[in-house]
């Protein structure tokens, strides 16, 4: 399940999990988080040692649950899109845009992506897929009500779509080049529109160089400018 801590509604202070989380995130962002300790996510959070340990086992644990809030707003707004009054093929576009423009900054993607940070990243990717895959679902089976697609299987292709994409496009498996990156997407819409019968060009915004340039907050298009 995905953890979100939040700010005290008064707005004063916030618990002392929030200030763990920041701590972590801040090493992370200044680039010292390799070798830090609990002892050092102590001191710049502020708080003693025994308090991080009151909360966590280890480091590695706080490194999860920090992941864990980083992607739980950006889930919660994914999750909105089906809710929406938008046709099918828009809250498509709306998805892959969200996915992309809410995605890790460069600081804690870089640090997910080390070799020693394997096993997080695999249990991010899966949570990934785990919380995308019945939103991407919910769409596909309202696209079939429309007539925009046909899809007598939306979980399961929701399930492929998504762990294929969330794969071949991670920057940190591959390494992409800017044809390479637009190629593949264009490859891949068109895979998606005939495998769910959407008219030829439904999905072009997927290869839309101007609109993946607008999509600056996620490391993976930093290449594209």
């Amino acid at each position: 399940m995905i953890k979100i801590y939040y700010i005290s509604p008064m707005g004063k202070r916030k618990d002392k999990k929030a200030l763990i989380l920041d701590a972590m995130e801040k090493i992370i962002g200044d680039g010292n988080a390799e070798g830090c300790s609990v002892d050092e996510i102590a001191k710049v959070a502020g708080i003693g040692k025994g308090s991080v340990y009151y909360y966590y086992k280890s480091k590695r644990e706080i490194e999860m649950d920090l992941y864990f809030r980083t992607f739980g707003g950006f889930v919660e707004n994914c999750q909105n899109i089906p809710e929406t009054e938008m046709k099918t093929l828009e809250k498509l576009k709306a998805l892959f845009k969200t996915y992309y423009d809410q995605a890790l900054g460069l600081s804690l993607d870089s640090y997910l992506h080390l070799p020693q940070n394997m096993d997080m990243h695999q249990k991010v990717l899966a949570l990934l897929v785990e919380s995308i895959t019945p939103i991407l679902s919910k769409i596909l089976k309202q696209g079939a009500e429309e007539g925009v697609l046909d899809c007598d299987m939306p979980d399961e292709f929701a399930n492929i779509f998504v762990c294929v994409f969330t794969f071949l496009f991670d920057p940190g498996i591959f390494n992409l080049k800017v044809d390479e990156t637009l190629n593949k997407l264009s490859a891949f819409a068109e895979v998606m529109e005939r495998a769910l019968k959407i008219k030829k060009g439904g999905l072009s915004f997927m290869r839309d160089k101007d609109f993946l340039l607008s999509l600056k907050k996620s490391s993976i298009w930093f290449q594209l400018g």
